[in-house]
């Protein structure tokens, strides 16, 4: 991951910024704009004063609503936020909401940091949570607002009087990380918004060799971290408790993290507390349905490429009449 050129030195001029870990050195990377801490493994933009630009003020600087639009649409090539309010929720929302069920069960209180459009935010009501959004512009935390009628609130939590007491508080921050100028300090809050156990979904893009140039993101992507640094930072933040699960998107790490032992709720338990409310109902449903769609889309794929599998081409043929009895459709 590092370049060939060493440790970065005062001859590149800009003030180089320091690492979340404390560590003020770094070595160049395959982007000119990042350098990578010899401590942790966390690749970082160079140039302090690049860093955190316009993040806190979401109506004029990087997270108003022309992020969310033009931004999105125009520089990225990425769909709409309209469309993405409808795209996500059986993509990512349903892999985040069971993920989130696996250890966090209803009706305990689910913050979703960065909400977007605020479809993971209405999925985790209909299962039964209490759950708040946040966003940092206003005409966002509108849109979300109107188009699921659900809670959210401005940010960032750093001004909002937002405390969950004693009750399980799930927290999310769905490619969020990356974004933050001190993510330890804000990482640590989220341990006063509750006297009680405190659960911490993390996704965030990974740092490695093979990571896609595009995460390289100036200057939206604050800090690019490997699997090892956020183990790290989750830890040094109070989250005594780390393990790492499957991401929606190749290119992401994620962790869950918690102050106490991370509850593993088994499926019986979490169609239970679904299945406690009509909404709730319904999601399980869902549920189903797209566990039985991933393992038509699994049988698929041993058919049609069972070359890059080692599947006998006679064997495939077999397979393949067996789909058309069972399946004629």
């Amino acid at each position: 991951m590092n370049g060939k050129n060493g440790a970065v030195s005062a001859r590149q001029g800009a003030k180089l910024s320091s690492c979340w870990c404390g560590e003020t050195a770094g070595t160049d990377s395959r982007h000119p704009a990042y350098v990578v801490c010899p401590a942790c493994g966390t690749a970082r933009l160079r140039d302090v004063a690049a860093r955190g630009q316009g993040v806190v003020n979401g109506e004029t600087g990087i997270y108003s609503a022309d992020y969310w639009g033009r931004h999105q649409e125009e520089d990225l090539g990425l769909p709409s936020i309209e469309e993405r309010a409808v795209n996500d929720l059986p993509e990512r929302c349903m892999h985040w909401l069971s993920l989130l069920l696996r250890h966090v069960l209803p009706p305990a209180c689910v913050l979703d940091i960065g909400c977007g459009h605020g479809g993971f935010v209405k999925l985790c009501k209909m299962a039964g949570f209490q759950s708040t959004g946040i966003e940092m512009a206003a005409e966002i935390v509108r849109f979300a607002q109107d188009a699921f009628g659900v809670e959210v609130r401005r940010g960032p939590l750093a001004d909002l009087d937002l405390h969950f007491g004693a009750q399980h508080l799930g927290v999310c921050m769905f490619d969020v990380l990356e974004h933050l100028p001190d993510p330890l300090a804000q990482v640590q809050d989220l341990l006063q918004r509750g006297t009680g156990r405190v659960t911490l979904i993390v996704q965030t893009p990974e740092f490695t060799d093979s990571m896609s140039d595009s995460m390289f993101a100036v200057p939206e992507h604050i800090n690019l971290f490997t699997r090892r640094a956020v183990s790290e930072m989750l830890g040094r933040a109070g989250f005594a408790h780390v393990e790492f699960a499957e991401s929606c998107f190749q290119d992401d790490v994620t962790a869950v993290a918690s102050n106490m032992p991370i509850r593993q709720n088994t499926e019986a338990a979490v169609a239970e507390a679904l299945l406690a409310t009509g909404d709730g109902r319904v999601l399980n449903a869902t549920r189903t349905l797209a566990a039985r769609l991933g393992q038509v889309k699994a049988r698929n794929h041993l058919i049609e490429d069972g070359d890059g599998l080692g599947i006998s081409w006679s064997f495939r043929q077999l397979l393949r009449g067996l789909r058309r009895r069972l399946f004629p459709h």
